[in-house]
């Protein structure tokens, strides 16, 4: 069977996840834009989590120590991730062991 390429510009889990994702269901072209979607959101996600990882959650501000930033960005696209993948239906407990990491799943 062909199974559509992963979107360039994809981590290797978000690629893995997108494989796996597409060879196990098939899924019309709008929902492959919403899985396309959600994988960017996870990798949006990730890369804020290193950010903050790499900085801490509180950087210095002209008034005093202020919120990293990065916080508000992990959120959202995580947020946004689940709530695409839900609309997907892949939001099994399958689907995030595929990508442990991403989804701040041990």
């Amino acid at each position: 069977m062909n199974f559509p390429k992963p979107p360039t510009g994809l981590t290797t889990s978000s690629r893995k996840l997108w494989r796996h994702v597409t060879e196990v269901y098939d899924l019309r072209e709008d929902e492959l834009a919403l899985l396309e979607e959600a994988v960017r959101a996870l990798d949006r996600a990730s890369e804020a989590r290193e950010h903050l990882r790499r900085d801490g959650l509180v950087l210095p501000g002209r008034f005093g120590p202020r919120a990293h930033p990065a916080q508000a960005v992990e959120n959202s696209a995580a947020l946004r991730a689940a709530r695409l993948l839900r609309q997907l239906g892949l939001e099994g407990a399958e689907i995030v062991s595929k990508a442990p990491s991403r989804l701040g799943v041990a």
